[in-house]
């Protein structure tokens, strides 16, 4: 169907008619849309952009009103908001007609301007948002929506609403990142738990004289101000002026006080609050405690102490408590000594937060008034370490197209073709996937973003990217040629895996979900179908459609039994979703099946088995450190799944490996070997299983 337009006037509003196949909004042609985008080149198109520009200026209070208050746009600045309304169209429903007149997946977002719409037979007022939540869930169920007479809509379609979803996100995520960069308790901490901390920053905007916090009030909240000006009072008397980039409230996030004085805003004032409950749940219910570790983390590592080795010291260290008190510098001899909080001082020398305690002469005496953590140095005899160094390269290749020779089919499916082929006495895949099916599925971005993945993947994990090819009716991906089993087929035909198979598989897992979330790719591909075993025991990455970079993401998408749960929840999600399905992974390895929905085909049905959140464990797995794991890797909050580092992760007692020799494939496995006590918990026994 070829580009065109009509006008159609109806009760002074003009609605245009766009048939354009390649930009379909909608397949309910009830709906008369009105864009400015459209290509076009003719005086009906001026003419409509000239009307939608008038328009839209005339209804912008309702549209900035209507976004300022919705439960996804509240947050952002008028800039950001005027960006998204610019993006919208304008379009009508005919009387007696429905928004979504079969069974369709949702397309756009919808703001009522004006006209008699029903949802389920009630009537709707102007300002009613229609279809955010199906868009990001994904529902192809839609609910009743019947216009009663002419009903008129803005509108942003799926792919600006959600780039607008994730742009919203990774904007704010950078700009409270970079205000709270400077403090003290923040700078200390892991790179994932600052990360965790900037994406759960909640703005909040003051008009001017509004209380911003009150003396005496309970204080469990910390506040960084990003705008404007603020004063503060003491009792009635004035004390300071706070400026952007001021703070107060930091000893609220580690135990319970009251606000010392009052805060009020001058102009308007614009705030970034970190609340201790959020706190808690990055760092730990202990949250002074990992403030502590994250000092010292900083030391040991300044100390060369191989990171996954701090992970196991940090539980050796004591903490001392001094309220100006002397310090016993003989005991420099036998204990690391560093400042956690509050200061060392001599007449000549100051120790503060973050410093070594060294370079101190017999001598000297020394008054400590804060927190002192010692470890005995025994325990830093670094001789006794595996130094691990977990760099990983690879060669690449890239054959010209004709160097590639013997090519043999190894499978075909309706997304591509697969062939097994060689260069120099070495083979490879060739994958080759058609440009007309590239365009009828709509793959362009998708196909650009893999490759973009497999271009920076360095992993011993994956089916390694060599080369890219493309002609006028193909384009192609040559990868490692991996001779092995698929995954999945492997656990159907062997059943359950005694603790070092699953210990091994697993391991190599984390191996590849650390490198994933240093380059921010969310895979949502970790299931075993995706993985090929080989005669070693090592596992390869061998999907990468639905992969993506990016910090954070709303796309419903993956296998439903391997969805963590704020996935489902449409709020958004990180790298931390694909923690969840190593957890599932791991739970399927030794207990059999799927923890959620493992009896389910609806995949609604899974989604509900996974938000009510219940796992329960065969009466024959006893192991509680296991337990432990599976029920980190698959916690609800999702910080607490990896901890402040994969190093804490991988220093869990329910591992014993060595990650360094694994990395480099030094370990092996024979995976065909099987424990006897396993044997008869095959696949098919498992479903008569008891439960605890």
């Amino acid at each position: 169907m070829g580009c065109g337009s009509s006008i159609d006037v109806q009760d002074n509003k003009t609605t245009l008619l766009l048939n354009q196949a390649s930009t379909a909004i909608t397949d309910n042609d009830s709906i008369y849309l009105m864009k400015t985008d459209t290509k076009c080149p003719s005086l009906e198109t001026e003419e409509i952009r000239y009307f939608v520009r008038i328009l839209r200026a005339n209804c912008l209070n309702f549209l900035t009103t209507t976004l300022m208050n919705h439960f996804i746009f509240y947050s952002l600045s008028d800039e950001v908001i005027m960006g998204i309304i610019n993006k919208m169209f304008y379009c009508c429903l005919h009387s007696n007609t429905t928004l979504y007149p079969k069974e369709c997946v949702a397309s756009c977002f919808f703001i009522l301007e004006r006209g008699n719409l029903q949802y389920e037979g009630c009537p709707l007022q102007k300002g009613s948002t229609i279809g955010e939540l199906s868009l990001l869930l994904r529902l192809e169920k839609q609910k009743n929506v019947k216009a009663i007479d002419d009903c008129f809509f803005w509108g942003l379609d799926k792919s600006t609403f959600l780039n607008s979803l994730d742009y919203i996100m990774a904007k704010q995520y950078l700009q409270n990142k970079q205000f709270i960069t400077g403090q003290s308790f923040y700078q200390f901490l892991t790179p994932m738990q600052q990360d965790g901390l900037a994406q759960n920053i909640i703005v909040t905007k003051y008009r001017p004289n509004a209380i911003i916090a009150q003396e005496g009030e309970r204080a469990d909240s910390f506040i960084v101000i990003k705008s404007g000006q603020a004063a503060v009072y003491k009792g009635t008397k004035f004390i300071r002026y706070l400026q952007p980039r001021d703070c107060f409230g930091e000893n609220s996030l580690q135990t319970t006080t009251k606000r010392n004085a009052t805060i009020q805003a001058v102009s308007e004032v614009q705030c970034l609050v970190l609340t201790r409950e959020k706190v808690k749940q990055i760092l730990g219910n202990d949250v002074k405690k990992q403030l502590q570790f994250a000092v010292i983390r900083q030391i040991l590592k300044q100390l060369k102490t191989p990171s996954l080795e701090i992970e196991k010291l940090l539980p050796s260290f004591r903490f001392h408590h001094y309220n100006n008190e002397i310090f016993d510098i003989n005991e420099l001899h036998d204990y690391l000594v560093i400042v956690v909080e509050g200061t060392m001082r001599s007449e000549d020398q100051m120790y503060h937060k973050g410093d070594l305690v060294s370079d101190v002469y017999d001598d000297q005496q020394f008054y400590c008034t804060g927190t002192l953590a010692k470890l005995d140095k025994v325990k830093l005899e670094l001789e006794d370490y595996v130094i691990e160094d977990s760099t990983y390269e690879f060669k690449r290749v890239r054959p010209q197209f004709a160097e590639l020779n013997n090519q043999k089919l190894i499978a075909n499916s309706s997304y591509g073709t697969l062939y097994k082929v060689e260069y120099k006495n070495e083979k490879y895949v060739l994958r080759k996937i058609s440009r007309d099916i590239i365009s009828q599925w709509n793959l362009e971005k998708q196909i650009k973003q893999e490759r973009k993945i497999l271009e920076i993947i360095n992993n011993p994990f994956v089916a390694n990217f060599h080369q890219y090819y493309s002609d006028e009716q193909h384009i192609y991906f040559l990868q490692d040629y991996i001779k092995g089993k698929n995954l999945g087929d492997y656990l159907h035909d062997n059943g359950l895996l005694d603790k070092e198979k699953a210990q091994f598989l697993i391991s190599q897992m984390i191996l590849l979900l650390e490198t994933f979330s240093n380059l921010s790719i969310i895979s949502r591909e970790f299931k075993p179908n995706n993985f090929i075993i080989d005669k070693n025991g090592y596992i390869y990455l061998i999907d990468f459609k639905t992969s993506k970079q990016a910090y954070r993401t709303h796309t419903i998408i993956g296998n439903p039994h391997y969805m963590a749960p704020e996935i489902i929840e449409g709020k958004g999600y990180t790298t931390f979703s694909d923690v969840w399905s190593v957890g599932v992974c791991l739970y399927e390895f030794l207990c059999g099946g799927v923890p959620f929905g493992e009896d389910q085909d609806d995949p609604y049905k899974v989604y509900e088995d996974i938000l009510n959140y219940q796992i329960k464990y065969p009466q024959f797995y006893r192991d509680q450190v296991g337990k432990n794991l599976m029920n980190q890797l698959m916690s609800l909050n999702v910080y607490q799944r990896v901890g402040s580092s994969f190093d804490e992760l991988k220093a869990h007692k329910w591992f014993n490996i060595f990650w360094d020799q694994l990395q480099h494939k030094q370990l092996k496995l024979n995976p065909k070997k099987q424990d006897s006590n396993l044997k008869r918990l095959n696949v098919e026994q498992k479903s008569s299983l008891q439960f605890l």
